[in-house]
């Protein structure tokens, strides 16, 4: 069979691979461990490089729409993909063992992309939600599935990666370009929903109104053990309203 790369997506999992397969040595940036060699990512390593964009921010280069993406080593991560590109040449087989997700199918593939790796006929998958335990991992390894089963999880995440980049870029210049300073006002398609939430959550604090509510306690009795309890009734949304308007409900 040869010898054999895993590749993780942290760390942390690698030590997890190790564990399980035993006699392991740690080397720079990797595990041995007779026939397999254990590597891992630090989470995403590569980023699309944003000189596909026009360097000079203008509303007459909006929309931007590249014809081609171009990836970029993040700041950083050269050292780690130096090690992972050095050992993929010495390899016959490789183990996909970043997280069973999209973003892990997509940080997997553009490492393998970028370092130039041809061999995906011998390319698995090792998919797993347990936790890495040594049983699990052995057990896993023995029920490979090929790479290539896995494309739609990377393309769907391609696609992800993409239209971010796109939202971000072209409403990131948009909104600067617009606004009434010459400070950068950063838009993202997760960001700016989620910052929002935030704001609006900040006002209801801000805003809150203190008012007054009864709360209607009984002292119950059964076989001669008393407790206390609190009445809850609920209202549907009509009675709320009736409610909040201050009408009487006595006869309902």
């Amino acid at each position: 069979m040869g010898k054999t790369l895993i590749l993780t997506e942290k760390p942390s999992q690698a030590r997890d691979f190790a564990k399980a397969l035993g006699n392991c040595r740690l080397r720079e940036g990797y595990y041995e461990c007779g026939d397999y060699l254990i590597t891992w990512a630090v989470g995403h390593l590569f980023e699309i490089d944003d000189s596909v964009a026009p360097k000079r921010w203008s509303l007459s280069t909006l929309p931007i729409f590249p014809e081609k993406f171009k990836l970029k080593l993040r700041r950083g991560a050269g050292k780690q993909f130096k090690v992972i590109k050095r050992l993929l040449k010495g390899v016959d087989r490789v183990v996909l063992a970043t997280d069973p997700g999209r973003e892990g199918e997509l940080i997997g593939r553009e490492i393998l992309l970028m370092a130039g790796w041809k061999n995906w006929e011998n390319t698995y998958r090792f998919w797993t939600s347990e936790a890495l335990t040594p049983e699990v991992v052995r057990k896993t390894l023995k029920n490979l599935k090929p790479a290539k089963k896995f494309d739609s999880l990377y393309y769907s995440a391609l696609a992800r990666q993409h239209g971010d980049w796109i939202v971000g870029i072209n409403l990131t210049r948009l909104t600067t370009l617009r606004s009434s300073d010459r400070s950068v006002w950063s838009v993202g398609r997760v960001q700016t929903p989620t910052l929002r939430l935030i704001v609006d959550r900040e006002k209801e604090i801000e805003n809150f109104t203190p008012r007054e509510y009864w709360v209607i306690k009984a002292t119950f009795e059964r076989e001669g053990f008393k407790y206390e309890g609190i009445l809850l009734r609920k209202f549907d949304r009509r009675l709320l309203e009736e409610l909040d308007k201050g009408e009487d409900l006595s006869e309902e």
